[in-house]
């Protein structure tokens, strides 16, 4: 499952529980409770040893997703309904250990930029902005003095000059980027860790995702605006390719101090 989705999910129910003042559970397109570990903690939605008497289902899930306008598979793409994640802010609540974790894991790392270059294999592949764009950005900014970092499981595939982040959990490499001075990320989960946390980031769309349904406003959203987009191709996509093709490592790079005055208003 997609960490952004369930992210997401959980302000959906949240909005939900703000409406009828009672607790939710949330339910998959067949009716029956789904779990995600992500809403650990949310007293708003059912714990899993908790009873769900009285609670209110709300449908959020693989083909039901309230911002997807169905039907979608990776073959029609992808029509967006008009729901906004703007207007149903999620929320992460991290754990003693987690926060913990983060403080050790980033001791001495000084104003340090989380950059996150990878985006899952099932994921939309017009979301790759390229390898060697996210290495020229790199570049760039470990030659201004910036120290970047990166999380993720051992073994991940790491940047040339990025140091690596091994965190256990997908929370666990949330609260690492909560103690970031800056990130540059894909349209994707850390990208909606970013919204829940309310902290600014520099947020890489392309052309196929629609910005009014995933997109937070304290956020530099670099997407195109252009007649065709949002496309929502699922497939390679020519149109997308050429708009991550224009977009320079240079211009991500400079977007860092409009996140300079976002963190300060913050």
């Amino acid at each position: 499952m997609s960490f952004g989705d369930e992210i997401m999910a959980s302000g959906h129910a949240l909005s939900v529980h703000r409406k009828s003042g009672g607790r939710i559970v949330i339910v998959g397109l067949d009716g029956e409770p789904r779990w995600s570990d992500l809403w650990a903690g949310l007293p708003w939605i059912v714990q899993p040893d908790e009873s769900r008497a009285g609670a209110s289902a709300v449908q959020n899930g693989p083909q039901c997703r309230p911002y997807i306008a169905y039907p979608f598979n990776r073959d029609i793409g992808c029509r967006y309904s008009g729901w906004r994640a703007r207007d149903h802010l999620g929320e992460i609540r991290f754990t003693a250990e987690e926060t913990d974790f983060a403080a050790r894991a980033t001791a001495g790392l000084e104003d340090f930029i989380l950059i996150e270059p990878g985006v899952p294999a099932q994921s939309n592949p017009n979301k790759q902005w390229g390898r060697a764009k996210w290495q020229a950005l790199a570049d760039i900014l470990t030659g201004e003095g910036r120290v970047l970092v990166q999380v993720g499981a051992p073994g991940t595939d790491t940047l040339a000059g990025v140091k690596l982040i091994e965190t256990p959990s997908f929370r666990h490499g949330a609260a690492v980027l909560a103690r970031a001075a800056h990130s540059i990320l894909p349209e994707g989960g850390l990208h909606h860790a970013a919204g829940a946390l309310h902290l600014p980031a520099v947020v890489l769309f392309g052309g196929a995702v629609d910005v009014e349904a995933t997109g937070y406003p304290w956020h530099t959203n670099v997407v195109d605006d252009g007649p065709l987009s949002p496309c929502g191709a699922w497939s390679p996509c020519d149109h997308c390719a050429d708009i991550w093709a224009k977009l320079s490592p240079e211009h991500v790079a400079g977007l860092l101090p409009q996140q300079d005055l976002l963190r300060r208003q913050a």
